[in-house]
């Protein structure tokens, strides 16, 4: 397996598109400018809330694993509610400015591909936030599923999100975002990043793929490749897997009926547990 923290083992290595996907996205989470972007946000979104204030009772005794902690938005709410925590990144950049924040914090560069340093049945609590598995293939994905479910103790909740497959607007190139601005100056930035975006968008067209289960798309001007799944399919990947019951909520903070599509929610979050 490839591991995104070692340059020489991500440019020696014989790579299959999981890898590819992995290391491509790697690759832009560790810019300077994703870095910049998730520097200062601190919001949760509406079910993220919903679920944390479920969970809050049984926080202060828990040991927590917060994965994909980006610029430290849910290191904010987290790491002084809980009876331990630790946060982890695979971009150094993202977890140094996360401690320049959080002095006293336990924050780690780390894989979740390999939970190796974390012993089985370590926490309560195991949250990937924002979709961050989503920016990796398939095999990877499921590699970090069962990575979580190792380290989580019987019974252990996992909080995560993804992109759903079902949004009525998945797979749109982002051409109207340039032509509905009220800004000249975010339209004109927006004109000058328009034929880069163009060219990326196009050459990781080859990394695309639409499964019966899930989709790998190049979306909108983002420059990554981007998992997409049903909560329906997602329920019965977790299921398949070996997790236990999951609920899935909206964005508004509802909770989701698993067979109905949510076609005007781009992504959906889940709660599953490790069964006993």
């Amino acid at each position: 397996m490839v591991n995104p923290l070692d340059p020489k083992s991500l440019n020696d290595c014989a790579e299959n598109q999981s890898d590819s996907i992995s290391r491509l996205n790697f690759e832009r989470w560790s810019k300077k400018g994703a870095v910049d972007a998730y520097r200062k946000w601190t919001d949760l979104y509406a079910p993220e809330q919903v679920i944390f204030d479920k969970l809050r009772d049984n926080l202060r005794g828990w040991d927590v694993l917060d994965i994909g902690v980006g610029g430290g938005r849910t290191t904010h709410h987290l790491h002084d509610r809980c009876g331990s925590y630790i946060g982890i990144d695979y971009s150094f950049e993202m977890v140094k400015q996360v401690r320049s924040r959080f002095k006293n914090c336990d924050l780690r560069q780390e894989d979740a591909r390999n939970l190796s340093k974390f012993k089985t049945n370590s926490f309560d609590l195991v949250i990937f936030s924002f979709n961050g598995i989503d920016y990796v293939g398939h095999e990877d994905r499921v590699s970090i599923f069962f990575e979580i479910q190792r380290v989580l103790k019987p019974g252990g909740h996992f909080v995560f999100s993804s992109h759903n497959r079902d949004f009525s607007g998945v797979a749109q190139f982002g051409w109207r975002s340039y032509l509905s601005t009220d800004s000249v100056r975010i339209f004109a930035k927006k004109v000058l990043n328009l034929i880069p975006s163009i060219l990326d968008h196009y050459r990781l067209k080859d990394y695309e793929t639409q499964e019966d289960e899930y989709a790998l798309i190049n979306d909108d001007d983002s420059c990554f490749i981007t998992y997409y799944i049903s909560p329906t399919a997602q329920i019965s990947q977790l299921e398949r897997l070996g997790f236990g019951k999951t609920e899935a909520y909206s964005l508004d903070g509802s909770l989701c009926h698993q067979h109905v599509p949510r076609d005007d929610d781009w992504m959906i979050y889940y709660v599953t547990q490790k069964i006993d």
